[in-house]
């Protein structure tokens, strides 16, 4: 166990004492007669919207509350908790001064996130843009912890079929995601490699020209393992009251209510991803 994640872990113990985190109570169905697995969380309980802050107006980033904070990171980031996670141990990686989550990814992004991934195991993902999935607008890269041993997320066959380029043009997602694989050898330069890899997925998914334009024309979600880099082409937030964001294309599903449960039981939850991509 990693000196990083032993401190995630002692202070999200603190956080819950001071109550600083507010966890979501849910319980978990998995589905697994579908073309991929899927684990749902349902909430236990009411939506507490009115915990949660959104919008530009106030800012929970600026400044972030400490006691929720892990760990500062290149003087440029700060490594913190979820304040509302539906799985303990979730981290927001955000920038300590103000950069717009519609914006363009960067180097120093790239190298704070690189420096906690030589700790860390799990996965990252990032979601541009409220069409996207993303509820606030000042930019964090999320991460979620796994055990080497372990799988990542219930959909990575998807991606691997992407990775291998086995691309099914009458899929939809097939036709918004592209992937590229990085080179595991090559740690030195890991935060060059991302950025270079992530310059080649925006000009591959047409998502906008960083040279040119202020910000993405596209919205867009961004999974990363250290396996491979990947980004998927967004056109809206939600599909049949589903708010879907990067985790749903892993396979993870929020349910609000039984009625939500029963759908995805009776259809086929990739009716839903199928309904917020846009393919090219």
């Amino acid at each position: 166990m990693s000196n990083l994640w032993k401190l995630t872990l002692l202070q999200t113990e603190k956080a819950k004492q001071s109550k600083s985190i507010r966890p979501f109570q849910t319980k978990l169905q998995k589905i697994e007669d579908k073309l991929y697995p899927y684990e749902v969380r349902q909430l236990i309980g009411k939506p507490r919207t009115q915990d949660q802050i959104l919008g530009p107006i106030v800012n929970p980033f600026s400044p972030w509350d400490r006691q929720l904070e892990i760990k500062t990171i290149n003087n440029t980031h700060v490594l913190i908790l979820n304040k509302y996670p539906v799985e303990l141990g979730h981290m927001l990686l955000i920038t300590n001064s103000w950069q717009p989550q519609d914006g363009w990814l960067n180097i120093t992004d790239w190298m704070a996130l690189t420096k906690i991934e030589s700790e860390i195991d799990g996965f990252w993902f990032f979601n541009n843009s409220p069409e996207a999935g993303a509820s606030q607008p000042h930019r964090h890269l999320q991460l979620l912890h796994r055990d080497k041993e372990k799988y990542l997320f219930p959909r990575e066959a998807w991606f691997d079929s992407i990775s291998l380029h086995n691309h099914n043009q009458s899929s939809l997602q097939d036709r918004s995601c592209y992937l590229y694989r990085r080179n595991m050898y090559n740690k030195d330069d890991s935060a060059k490699e991302l950025n270079t890899l992530y310059l080649r997925l925006i000009e591959k998914m047409e998502i906008g020209n960083p040279s040119t334009d202020d910000k993405p024309t596209i919205s867009y979600n961004l999974l990363l393992t250290k396996k491979w880099i990947a980004i998927i082409r967004r056109k809206k937030e939600a599909y049949n009251g589903f708010n879907i964001n990067a985790l749903g294309f892993a396979g993870y599903f929020l349910a609000m209510n039984d009625k939500d449960i029963n759908w995805l039981l009776d259809n086929d939850p990739e009716v839903i991803l199928d309904n917020v991509v846009s393919p090219i």
